[in-house]
């Protein structure tokens, strides 16, 4: 079960004398070094924030203290004006061990899934009671493969094995539109549901929105909008980024998992023949036929997204098997005759030939 920790600012916190941003709640026996080293990363950057929008930020981060590691689940957002009547935000941390991760859906699972996020607290400080654990073991999602979602932002469910290829090198950014990181979490669950065990998930650690102060190596997964950060990251030059935007504008410098990609496109039935191009292929098209691209898309998901607005993906016409067995034999038939062609002209210049 998930212990909790909220912080956020208030006229007394939970330890006496502490006031200001500070501990709010949590549940008593958690240790120490974890609460301090929680409330260090509760941090909510507003100039991070692009126009009037005021993001909600999805994170899963694995925090090791000497041989112990907690797998921390953690939702930050704008919480309004404080009791000085400045800005103020909230952090709702969800604290797991080793053996509680075992039973759980995969962390973006859980993100969509439960509702018991807090975006205010307006009680008096207290610590959490036992009855006030959470189980998280049934808040998985159905029907994640194949990857809708992906097929709706990409063109191809295929693509949701980028994220988890073993020979792809994090962190995997990926740009989305403004005030959109929700959608991350959608391509995140259909990602982690390619792994042979949901356990695995829990390997991935992620941000749906990088802030000014995050260390970007401690994550596999990165979200960014068009926050400053995000730019200051793309200009240092990225080795695999993927544009939700515009497909075609992604670069993936490592080799995507066939097995994975034909998975996530038409379940785990029946090996890939072919392997899969990367997104720096000038390709825009579904390697699905429209009549397949229909059927995924008309399965029921609670998240589908539509395509984002500016894209400029367009799906696969479907091709005849008449009109692909004519396209093999015309080639075969011009290759014969070059062919020959080369043939005639070595036998013509051979010195024995010549005398």
């Amino acid at each position: 079960m998930a212990q909790q920790l909220i912080f956020t600012s208030t006229p007394q916190g939970l330890e006496p004398g502490r006031t200001g941003y500070c501990t709010v709640a949590r549940h008593k026996d958690l240790r120490h070094r974890l609460v301090r080293e929680l409330e260090r990363l509760s941090v909510y950057d507003f100039g991070q924030q692009v126009g009037d929008s005021r993001v909600a930020i999805s994170i899963f981060r694995k925090i090791i203290l000497g041989s112990e590691e907690f797998y921390v689940l953690t939702k930050i957002c704008d919480a309004g004006l404080d009791y000085t009547n400045r800005t103020n935000y909230l952090a709702h941390h969800l604290i797991l061990d080793g053996f509680e991760i075992a039973t759980c859906p995969s962390p973006a699972e859980i993100f969509l899934n439960w509702n018991g996020w807090r975006s205010k607290w307006e009680e008096d400080a207290r610590y959490l009671t036992p009855g006030e654990e959470i189980t998280l073991t049934d808040y998985k999602s159905s029907g994640l493969i194949p990857c809708k979602n992906w097929l709706s932002f990409t063109n191809d469910p295929g693509n949701a094995a980028t994220l988890v290829s073993p020979g792809l090198v994090p962190p995997i950014v990926l740009e989305n539109g403004p005030a959109k990181s929700e959608h991350l979490l959608q391509l995140f669950a259909e990602s982690s549901a390619l792994l042979k065990l949901s356990l695995d998930a829990w390997d991935y650690s992620f941000t749906t929105f990088l802030q000014g102060n995050d260390d970007i190596k401690s994550f596999a997964w990165v979200g960014i909008e068009g926050q400053p950060a995000g730019e200051r990251l793309k200009q240092g030059g990225l080795r695999n980024y993927i544009d939700l935007r515009n497909w075609t504008s992604s670069s993936i410098a490592d080799e995507v998992d066939p097995g994975l990609a034909h998975v996530a496109r038409k379940g785990p039935n029946v090996a890939p023949t072919k392997r899969v191009k990367n997104a720096t292929s000038s390709n825009t098209r579904s390697p699905l036929s429209q009549k397949q691209v229909e059927q995924i898309k008309g399965a029921n998901s609670g998240y589908l997204s539509t395509t984002p607005s500016g894209s400029t993906v367009k799906a696969q016409e479907a091709s005849t098997k008449k009109e692909k067995t004519l396209a093999i034999a015309i080639s075969c038939y011009f290759n014969r005759i070059v062919l020959a062609g080369c043939i005639n002209c070595w036998i013509g210049v051979q010195p024995w030939r010549l005398v």
